[in-house]
């Protein structure tokens, strides 16, 4: 049986080829391999590690700003829920103070000063109810005489004025503290 069908002349015999021996070159890609390994695991976890810890660091960074916008809109608000309670209290002092004397100018003056101050921080339906209070006082109680029965009408209206401005007062309350999420 003829070996080569082509009848094809070759330079070199195949059959006297030389196996190469491979084992030391495996040897050595995996020794280049368990070397170079842990420095691209630690590169890379490094990498890794950099990039978390900057996420981390604007996270915190986000954290610290939004505390701080909310605490300063808390004390915004605690500032303000005092200026209206301390106005309203002055409000009601100064109509206690006015009932006594109706007809010192001095009182009325405060009177009008004090639900003037107080106007500021209320809100629509509290505003027209000082206004219809001031336009009755004007109208009906300053300047009148100690009668039990106009004392009764005017303890009434400051009783419902009392009664108004808690209602606003109450409706800003300051909530309860923010508590940050971790």
């Amino acid at each position: 049986i003829d070996k080569n069908p082509l009848n094809l002349t070759l330079p070199f015999r195949l059959n006297t080829i030389h196996p190469v021996d491979l084992s030391w070159a495996i040897t050595g890609i995996i020794g280049c391999a368990a070397l170079l390994s842990p420095i691209a695991v630690a590169v890379i976890n490094n990498h890794h590690a950099y990039k978390m810890r900057k996420l981390d660091i604007a996270h915190e960074e986000r954290k610290a700003q939004m505390a701080l916008a909310h605490e300063s809109v808390q004390k915004q608000f605690e500032v303000y829920y005092a200026d209206k309670r301390i106005a309203f209290s002055a409000l009601l002092k100064e109509a206690g103070n006015f009932s006594t004397h109706k007809q010192a100018l001095d009182n009325y003056c405060s009177l009008h000063s004090a639900v003037d101050n107080a106007i500021l921080f209320c809100n629509s339906d509290t505003q027209e109810f000082l206004i219809s209070f001031l336009e009755r006082i004007d109208k009906e109680i300053f300047g009148g005489s100690y009668t039990d029965r106009e004392r009764a009408v005017y303890t009434s209206l400051i009783t419902a004025l009392g009664h108004q401005l808690n209602k606003e007062l109450a409706s800003t309350k300051p909530t309860e503290p923010f508590t940050n999420c971790k």
